[in-house]
């Protein structure tokens, strides 16, 4: 028998704070009148959006995050997402688990926007939605537990704010020089494994590990270009699966069908879809990529 991703919980109970968070008016006015943030202030019933059910995979037994909202601020398209969890007793690694919890909506989030605009999330404009964690205790003691994620981290004061790391003039070069030959020789193979990893050709790899070997570094990636493999391996999928389009409207399918035959997102089907059937009969991939490519743009910039 196929097991249900849902886990069971056989520890959530009703409570005030679940009652609260279940019903839109109640939580607007929560939002409203306790939470001291601007943003939130106006919101209304219709803004919020229950979104707890997509999350459940998330959800164990011993972490109980009852309820996420997704709240749709009036004034323009973003988005908050209120993180809501019940506790009945003081639980000091909660502050552990919501950032397991955040991070887990934020690559959900990632995910689905890299569905309707392939690779969006490696642009330079691209932004995660806040998350709002609210505990909401109802316990009989005094809450104890950390407030902030440093409290939990050993030597939390060791580090201070970050700073840019400016290696000196020539450090690299000194590096090089001042290495013993055991240590030179495993720089050498860390470099050849990344380069490999990186699709460069053999022979400027050997070449390469020659001159470190030989203490030959200067200006040894002078000439080198830039080449992001993640990139254009995210470019071939996409014209992989411009292909496939091709292929299917060519059999005169639809977008909605061909969306579903390949599992796939159906707005981004369609974009594909309308530009593709301007190329007909010979639907060129990589004019139609351009084009793809293109009009992404402008609705991220939108």
């Amino acid at each position: 028998m196929k097991k249900s991703k849902q886990i069971s919980n056989s520890k959530t109970a009703d409570s005030g704070g679940k009652i609260i968070f279940e019903n839109p008016v109640l939580c607007s006015q929560l939002f409203n009148d306790y939470v001291d943030m601007e943003e939130l202030k106006k919101i209304k019933p219709e803004d919020i959006e229950d979104v707890t059910e997509r999350f459940i995979p998330m959800f164990t037994e011993q972490r109980d995050a009852d309820v996420i909202k997704k709240v749709h601020l009036a004034e323009n398209k973003e988005i908050f997402i209120a993180l809501i969890e019940h506790k009945s007793g003081v639980d000091y690694n909660v502050i552990m688990q919501i950032l397991r919890y955040m991070v887990y909506i934020w690559e959900d989030y990632e995910q689905e926007q890299n569905k309707l605009i392939p690779g969006v999330s490696h642009t330079k404009d691209f932004k995660y939605p806040p998350i709002l964690p609210i505990v909401y205790y109802e316990g009989k003691d005094e809450w104890t537990a950390s407030k902030s994620l440093s409290e939990r981290i050993v030597l939390n004061d060791a580090f201070g704010d970050y700073k840019n790391l400016k290696l000196p003039k020539g450090y690299l070069d000194g590096l090089f020089e001042n290495s013993p030959e055991d240590v030179l020789k495993v720089i050498a193979r860390v470099i050849a494994v990344i380069l490999r990893k990186q699709n460069v050709p053999e022979n400027d790899i050997q070449d390469l590990v020659d001159k470190i070997e030989r203490r030959q570094h200067m200006g040894l990636f002078d000439d080198w270009e830039g080449f992001d493999v993640q990139e254009e391996r995210r470019n071939g999928e996409e014209i992989k699966l411009i292909k496939q389009v091709s292929k299917k409207i060519s059999l005169k399918q639809d977008a909605g069908k061909i969306a579903a035959d390949l599992v796939e997102d159906e707005d981004h089907i369609k974009r594909i879809y309308d530009i593709a059937i301007k190329y007909a009969p010979d639907y060129d991939p990589e004019k139609i990529y351009n084009e793809l490519i293109s009009k992404n743009k402008a609705i991220v910039k939108s």
